[in-house]
């Protein structure tokens, strides 16, 4: 499709550079060159949208533009979450990369590689789904050691976030 309103483009008796003699473009020229994904976000707003659709007459082209604008605002929509879901995997990261620092800042690097040993080794069990014994939280919580509460809140915040795999937290 055509920005340009011309029903006499699509003639084969009419010069090409024709069609171009005395019509006025839909969109400005710096608007022609966007890329596709800039082309969308400039539909996705309803002001520029409008101001488009003022510029053609028949319906069809009307309603493939309103189509257009759906499909721009799901795809930003889309974009938002992927964003979204970028910065909250980079927090999760940063937090449980904090909290080992402080911990073993603490001098609990002992409690930290055996906790996150068993617990990974019991995330790993539990997703091949094989039953094994393993020491779980609540042995963890019944030791009123601050320093196993925080290792405790540690796991917690793992298994809240489906963080799984530790192993590569583990220290050789």
């Amino acid at each position: 499709m055509s920005f340009i309103d011309t029903p006499t483009a699509s003639s084969s008796s009419t010069p090409a550079n024709s069609c171009l003699q005395g019509k006025q473009p839909a969109v400005p020229c710096y608007a022609q060159t966007l890329s596709t994904f800039e082309a969308l976000d400039l539909f996705a707003d309803d002001e520029t949208a409008q101001k488009i659709c003022s510029y053609f007459e028949h319906p069809d082209t009307i309603l493939a533009i309103d189509n257009l604008v759906k499909v721009a605002r799901a795809h930003q929509q889309e974009e938002q979450e992927i964003r979204l879901a970028r910065l909250r995997s980079r927090a999760r990261q940063t937090m449980a990369t904090i909290l080992l620092d402080q911990l073993q800042s603490w001098g609990l690097e002992r409690e930290i590689h055996d906790v996150l040993r068993k617990h990974y080794f019991a995330s790993h069990l539990h997703s091949l789904k094989i039953s094994h014994p393993y020491a779980s939280t609540s042995t963890i919580s019944k030791n009123n050691d601050s320093s196993m509460k925080l290792v405790q809140c540690f796991i917690y915040y793992n298994k809240t976030l489906n963080e799984r795999n530790v192993g590569h937290l583990l220290p050789m």
